[in-house]
């Protein structure tokens, strides 16, 4: 972060500010299991945004330039633009936090996961190809969604990987199929699926 104000005293405001945006950096993870979040000012000083302050700021990436009861020179704008370098000038402080706070949440990194969104138990093999079979299924919880990974569990293991290539409910063709109801679906697997064997349906959930 580079920060621009009118005053001393306002720039200290305004550090304080930054100060507060950063998560925990001594854990693995910050709030709320999200990557930890350290800001660095690495430019600040009193008086209106200018080009020199865009070119200091440039050789940090993903800087943000904060102004605050300044003006900023227009060569300074076009040059952040033509850099790709966020700018923005505030005169008041909540909104610069929330601006910051916003702007912070965009640049986190994502982490992503997977979720079992539904479970189902094969009841019975209609017909079988090479790693293709089509099933009869009774969904147990949650949902099954057409062209979602699943997690093959025979006696608790996790034996292979399928994918839900369709879905039949009532021998119509569906793109979900809920609790309690059963279904036919062709499945495309690696290995053989056999009646008795839950398909843990899973869907990659990004935070």
């Amino acid at each position: 972060v580079a920060l621009k104000a009118d005053t001393f005293g306002t720039l200290e405001a305004l550090k304080r500010e930054v100060s507060k945006q950063s998560t925990d950096t001594s854990l693995p993870a910050g709030r709320h299991g999200l990557p930890a979040v350290h800001l660095r000012i690495i430019h600040e000083g009193v008086g209106p945004i200018t080009e020199n302050d865009i070119k200091t700021a440039s050789a940090s990436s993903h800087v943000l330039i904060i102004g605050f009861n300044v003006k900023i020179e227009r060569a300074a704008s076009d040059l952040a633009e033509k850099l790709g370098i966020t700018i923005n000038s505030f005169d008041v402080i909540y909104k610069m936090s929330e601006w910051l706070s916003l702007e912070v949440a965009r640049r986190v990194p994502k982490v992503t996961s997977e979720e079992i969104v539904g479970k189902a138990k094969v009841l019975k093999i209609f017909s079988t190809g090479k790693g293709r079979q089509v099933i009869g299924g009774e969904v147990l919880e949650g949902t099954i969604k057409k062209d979602l990974q699943a997690k093959l569990m025979r006696r608790g293991n996790d034996v292979g990987r399928c994918r839900i290539a369709e879905l039949q409910k009532d021998r119509v063709v569906v793109g979900i199929v809920e609790t309690g109801s059963q279904f036919g679906s062709l499945v495309k697997c690696d290995i053989d699926v056999a009646p008795g064997d839950v398909l843990e349906v899973v869907a990659i959930v990004e935070r």
